[in-house]
């Protein structure tokens, strides 16, 4: 995959075209490129798909993370193909795609909205303390609830940094009375026998950790764990996983 950055009149505009399919791991050529953006303060990303014909799981989430960063992305030129996977995946509302082909029109949309959100859009931006990398994996742990007790949750590990990690949660239930939980609070708790299965299941990270932002759209529940005590063996894991991400 590749990405080429086209000139917009207006500079606060990052306009590129991505050359390529976003799946596997081409599409961390893009995590990568919004990673940079991110560092560099550029905070309005206009991006062409026209050459983009499939993606998957992996390519939706690094949009959708960035957007919750706070990084204002405007997709055109979007495939009718992608157009339906991105309905499917319930994150059309997040993900916006601009119905235009005109380039031009495109960055005339994307400026009106500049002026309308102004600086605000600094007051948003989650710059990151610590690398880290979109990774494939499941994490456990429990955390304590006055009202259902102990709480075990699963949930999709989607990001991984030596401080903490980022998941989306698929399940809570009471383990003192089976109860599933619809929406978690987590947010604040301290969560522990938390256990991150990563490549397979001899990579194994168990460490405790503190919920420090619960993010809840429609159905999903997205949060931030912050590590605390994690092990010298899963400090080296860690490692070894931000250097060589998704095997």
């Amino acid at each position: 995959m590749e990405i080429i950055t086209k000139q917009a009149a207006n500079q606060s505009v990052n306009f590129i075209e991505v050359v390529g399919d976003l799946i596997s791991r081409e599409s961390l050529i893009l995590q990568e490129y919004l990673f940079a953006c991110l560092d560099e303060g550029k905070y309005f990303q206009l991006i062409d798909l026209k050459h983009v014909q499939k993606i998957d799981g992996l390519g939706i989430n690094i949009f959708d993370y960035f957007i919750k960063r706070g990084i204002l992305i405007r997709l055109f030129n979007v495939q009718t193909d992608i157009r339906s996977i991105l309905r499917l995946s319930g994150k059309e509302d997040i993900i916006v795609m601009i119905n235009e082909t005109d380039s031009e029109k495109a960055i005339s949309l994307v400026n009106e909205e500049i002026l309308k959100i102004g600086d605000t859009v600094k007051d948003r931006i989650k710059r990151r303390q610590h690398a880290r990398a979109m990774v494939f994996g499941q994490k456990e742990f429990k955390y304590q609830c006055s009202q259902n007790g102990v709480i075990q949750c699963v949930a999709n590990v989607l990001n991984l940094s030596k401080g903490g990690i980022f998941s989306d949660l698929i399940t809570a239930v009471g383990l003192e009375n089976g109860k599933l939980i619809d929406y978690p609070s987590v947010n604040g708790k301290r969560c522990f026998e938390i256990k991150i299965k990563l490549f397979d299941e001899l990579m194994t990270i168990e460490t405790d950790g503190v919920c420090v932002w619960q993010d809840r759209e429609k159905h999903k529940t997205s949060i931030g764990v912050r590590f605390e005590g994690i092990k010298k063996e899963g400090k080296k894991l860690i490692h070894h996983y931000l250097s060589n991400p998704l095997p």
